[in-house]
């Protein structure tokens, strides 16, 4: 008996640590796609600002509401970057 109660135990263990680190992978993943985007957005702003070129709007349609909502998911990814920076310290090193 004692010994099913600590395999038991063993494999709560495991699926709460399994749990965990998919939860990170998650995370992390959604921090590099929300990257991506606010770098693409970055690119397109200074393509508008340069060439008055508004590349969303040649990709979607400039009569689309389409523009609207990716430059709507564009600045959502850039807040959701500048809460995460500002609430997690930074792993890199100055040498």
């Amino acid at each position: 008996m004692k010994r099913a109660i600590t395999v038991l135990a063993r494999n709560a263990r495991h699926h709460a640590d399994t749990n965990e680190s998919t939860r990170g992978n998650a995370v992390r993943a959604f921090n590099i796609a929300t990257m991506i985007m606010v770098l693409f957005g970055a690119i397109c702003l200074g393509l508008q600002g340069q060439f008055q070129i508004d590349l969303i709007g040649l990709a979607c349609g400039i009569d689309s509401p389409w523009p609207r909502a990716v430059y709507a998911l564009i600045g959502l990814s850039g807040l959701w970057q500048a809460i995460w920076l500002a609430t997690h310290k930074p792993t890199a090193q100055l040498v």
